[in-house]
């Protein structure tokens, strides 16, 4: 999904697709991120990274801000999950709690399973994501 906003003459053109956010910007000059879930889920107070290459490319610094790129966390939540959940809400309100910025699923809505949850953990256990504190999920 991508949104317009016509400024004055320009229109400014956005997605929520974090995926894309880097080429967006690198190639098309995108200036503004549609709000959605990967701030919350691929950064904490400590992992900022896809702030950091956020700057990094608007500053026009491209090579630092594709090292600096997601990709490892991104990999990583996916696949975490059986096909059938695969991104629901669950896994990335599960994804939240093993940051430490989760809360309980909220009803209707059902629990992972305990497979799940650990499939779940160890996934990001090793995405590589920095933890507040020197811990580190990788």
């Amino acid at each position: 999904m991508q949104a317009y906003q016509a400024r004055g003459d320009r229109l400014i053109v956005s997605t929520a697709s974090e995926e894309e956010w880097l080429d967006n910007i690198i190639e098309l000059g995108w200036q503004l991120y549609l709000c959605s879930s990967p701030p919350y889920l691929y950064q904490t107070s400590t992992d900022r990274r896809m702030r950091d290459y956020t700057d990094l490319a608007f500053k026009g610094d491209h090579a630092r801000a594709k090292r600096c790129a997601t990709a490892s966390i991104r990999c990583a939540k996916p696949s975490s999950a059986p096909v059938r959940r695969r991104n629901s809400t669950l896994i990335r309100n599960y994804w939240q709690e093993c940051s430490t910025a989760g809360a309980d699923v909220r009803r209707p809505m059902l629990e992972l399973s305990d497979s799940e949850k650990e499939a779940t953990r160890r996934a990001f256990e090793g995405c590589g994501l920095k933890l507040a504190g020197a811990r580190s999920a990788a």
